[in-house]
């Protein structure tokens, strides 16, 4: 699906925000207590520069995990970077510090299996796949919701009358927000008679589909 939130607009085709994070590491931190100040500064600093929460950012032991919260955002690519004073070396004397990439984050390949997202180690590029080198990792799939109150408002044009008074809000026919709705497609297929006319004495039949969204 595609979403016109203005916070992700900017001056080319599509849409995006980069998001920036740094944070120190002390010599005695262990990947756990660099994992936990990250996730106290992304926290903290994030509502600065967004005013809402627009991801989820949690620690998973030494790892920092990012979600995003709603089923339009994907991450394209993160990079983990570390500042070093002498990367960029002026003349004998003098030097200017620079961010040098340590890892990459790069969507991976992914199938859906039963319902559960199982995700492969293979990035899909414009020759064929190949495997995740050693400085990178996997961003792993976000799917987009089926079936929830944000899907139906979207994809489905509840223009009726019932829908759409002034009292519409209170009709049971709009849909519940946080529920969710199993899609039932029925076909109905009836003799017609009296419409066949390619040949002499041909029989008929429509077929009409009937879709259903029913709250679990």
């Amino acid at each position: 699906m595609n979403s016109q939130d203005s916070f992700y607009a900017n001056d080319f085709v599509y849409k995006g925000k980069p998001l920036f994070i740094e944070f120190p590491i002390k010599a005695s931190d262990s990947a756990a207590d660099v994992a936990k100040r990250v996730v106290k500064i992304a926290n903290k600093y994030m509502l600065f520069v967004a005013q809402d929460k627009i991801i989820n950012v949690r620690a998973d032991g030494n790892k920092v995990v990012f979600e995003g919260i709603n089923g339009y955002q994907l991450f394209k690519k993160a990079i983990l970077q570390k500042y070093d004073p002498e990367a960029a070396v002026i003349d004998c004397c003098n030097s200017n510090g620079e961010f040098i990439d340590i890892m990459h984050g790069v969507p991976v390949v992914y199938s859906v299996e039963d319902g559960e997202v199982v995700v492969g180690d293979q990035v899909l590029e414009f020759d064929g796949l190949r495997e995740l080198e050693d400085n990178e990792v996997a961003i792993e799939p976000g799917l987009e919701a089926f079936c929830d109150y944000d899907w139906l408002i979207h994809n489905l044009r509840l223009s009726t009358l019932a829908n759409t008074y002034f009292w519409a809000v209170n009709k049971a026919e709009m849909p519940i927000p946080g529920g969710k709705y199993v899609q039932y497609i029925v076909r109905i297929c009836a003799e017609r008679d009296g419409i066949g006319g390619e040949v002499v004495g041909q029989r008929a039949k429509s077929v009409t589909t009937h879709v259903f969204y029913v709250l679990d």
